[in-house]
């Protein structure tokens, strides 16, 4: 157990950091070292980023509750859920590898090895994502009369976007490495919703009651492909900076490498995926497409909690990757607890009132979403979990500790299955929160435990007591 001395320690070190330096950095008004400012620069960006994508991301998911209801809402989370799955697949854990590589060829100079990752990458996924495409219309079509209508048509206009999905990840990993944080993902988390929200109400406007959840999949289809176009846009002027004009000899390949790397990835984001989706997939298979849509609301709304999170790994990512690379372990140090406890400070406020109250934000859907207040309280501990024990995936992938991260995943993935196997038939939607926040506590508590053992880094918010005074 943590002593009050030790939690008093923890806070009055909290209040320390110069905020004040982090701020004018931030806003431009004071120079730093490049580093901690293209750290600051970064991770301040996407949290910028991250509550402008969950302003139109509710904006999103709001409009179409009140136009489809529970169950079209249903629809529409089952569909997408299916396609992001698909997508990632279609990457073969290429996205990580990316990050790390270009960062590091970058740093080094290596143009050509830099090319030859573009043209190695874009053309494998490319090619995996048409043939996942494919093989999936066939099996829709061999389906057909075992589910309902809407999740048919859904499914018909949907699948055209699997490869849009999984070009678009390249790209964003591409201008993370490179360290345009707030470029890569402007197209998927802004861009894309604002497309949707422009298109979708004068679509309703016009059709009335004859709007279907098929119509809003086709909106999406066409707004992710608006997205995608303006980030194809950004990384080619990107490109022709960094690596200039391409000769013969331009192309240097480490294939063994880079695939070797992708499949522990690959293997890797499966898992994610499973712990991610696994709860929507079999609410969706063994309760209803109502539930799915009411538990989707309590899903994106415990979200809130970890933006933080999610914000500072975007921008940890390729800095982990060269100080370790460099040896820089001290100030690796350092950066991951100062982010871990920046992250928890500002996450803890949103998870007591999502845990307590969350009744309140669920109402904002509609009043049938209420009834996932139970389900939000599970998953926001969880989330709160999450946060509080650091950036441990990234920081063992980028690392180069794949396997290890993998391993736990993989039980983690087991456990969220049966889980859910066992609880969604007994409680519906708050069996799936039970589930998957199971699986997500145990997965941070053992990769803790590894990054510690393997790195001799402190991962967690609590990093100062590791330290005695």
């Amino acid at each position: 157990m943590y002593r009050a001395v030790d939690m008093k320690r923890i806070i009055l070190e909290i209040f320390r950091q110069p905020w004040s330096t982090y701020l004018g950095i931030l806003i431009g008004k004071q120079k730093e070292d490049s580093r901690r400012a293209a750290l600051i620069h970064g991770a301040g960006g996407t949290l910028a980023l991250k509550i402008g994508a969950v302003i139109l991301g509710f904006a999103v998911s709001i409009s179409l509750t009140r136009i489809l209801g529970s169950h079209g809402y249903g629809i529409f989370t089952y569909t997408m859920t299916w396609i992001s799955i698909l997508a990632l697949i279609s990457t073969v854990g290429l996205h990580g590898i990316i990050i790390r590589y270009t960062a590091i060829y970058r740093k080094n100079e290596k143009v050509n090895l830099l090319r030859g990752l573009i043209r190695l990458s874009t053309t494998l996924i490319l090619s995996i994502s048409l043939m996942i495409t494919l093989s999936s219309y066939l099996i829709l079509l061999f389906q057909r009369s075992s589910i309902s209508l809407d999740l048919y048509q859904g499914f018909l206009i949907l699948l055209l976007m699997i490869p849009i999905v999984a070009m678009a990840r390249i790209q964003q990993s591409f201008l993370l490495g490179f360290q345009h944080t707030i470029l890569a993902q402007l197209p998927d988390l802004l861009l894309k919703s604002l497309f949707f929200l422009a298109l979708l109400w004068p679509a309703y406007l016009i059709l009335d009651d004859k709007f279907r959840p098929y119509t809003a999949l086709l909106i999406q289809l066409i707004a992710t492909s608006l997205a995608l176009f303006m980030s194809s846009m950004w990384l080619l002027r990107k490109l022709h900076y960094y690596i200039g004009e391409e000769t013969k000899e331009s192309y240097e390949y480490q294939t063994k490498t880079w695939l070797f790397g992708a499949l522990s990835l690959f293997f890797i984001e499966c898992m994610q995926v499973i712990n991610n989706k696994a709860d929507i997939i079999m609410l969706g298979l063994l309760d209803s497409t109502q539930s799915v849509g009411i538990y989707a609301a309590a899903v994106q709304t415990s979200g809130l909690i970890s933006i933080i999170l999610v914000s500072a790994n975007a921008a940890l990512s390729p800095v982990i990757a060269r100080l370790y690379s460099s040896g820089s372990f001290e100030t690796l140090q350092s950066i991951i607890t100062k982010s871990a406890r920046i992250m928890l400070v500002i996450s803890l406020p949103i998870a007591m009132f999502l845990i307590f109250l969350g009744h309140w934000a669920l109402a904002i859907f509609g009043n049938e979403f209420v009834e996932g207040a139970t389900a939000l309280s599970i998953l926001s501990g969880a989330q709160l979990i999450n946060v509080a024990m650091g950036s441990v995936g990234i920081i063992l992938i980028m690392t180069g500790h794949e396997k290890i991260a993998a391993y736990t995943l993989a039980g983690a993935a087991v456990i969220n299955i049966l889980l859910n196997a066992v609880f969604i038939p007994k409680w519906g939607m708050n069996g799936a929160a039970l589930a998957s926040a199971a699986s997500l506590i145990m997965w941070n508590i053992v990769l803790m435990f590894f990054v510690k053992r393997n790195l001799n880094i402190d991962s967690t918010a609590l990093g100062l007591l590791s330290k005695k005074s």
